[in-house]
């Protein structure tokens, strides 16, 4: 449901109330936003609170908006990070 129909489902699932459940090393995780993406502010703070609980991950900003002009540029790098994850973990 919309978060006026179910806010607390949505406070307790948000992504920023349950850093605290990850373990660092234990996800590879990368954000990827363009700074007029209206989801940037959101995402900046996220980047804080993972560095500030030492989790490791990728963060990436670069221009762009929440469009698939950004999107199309952004899914090579994507496709790297996962690529360098999945092959970093055949010896594991």
């Amino acid at each position: 449901g919309t978060y006026a129909e179910q806010p607390q489902r949505w406070d307790n699932y948000t992504v920023m109330n349950q850093i605290n459940l990850l373990t660092p090393n234990s996800l590879a995780i990368i954000i990827d936003c363009g700074i007029d993406d209206f989801f940037y502010q959101v995402n900046e703070k996220l980047h804080q609170e993972l560095l500030y609980h030492k989790i490791p991950h990728d963060y990436i900003t670069r221009p762009g908006s929440h469009n698939w002009t950004y999107w199309t540029n952004s899914i090579k790098f994507q496709l790297l990070f996962f690529r360098n994850y999945f092959d970093s973990s055949k010896g594991n």
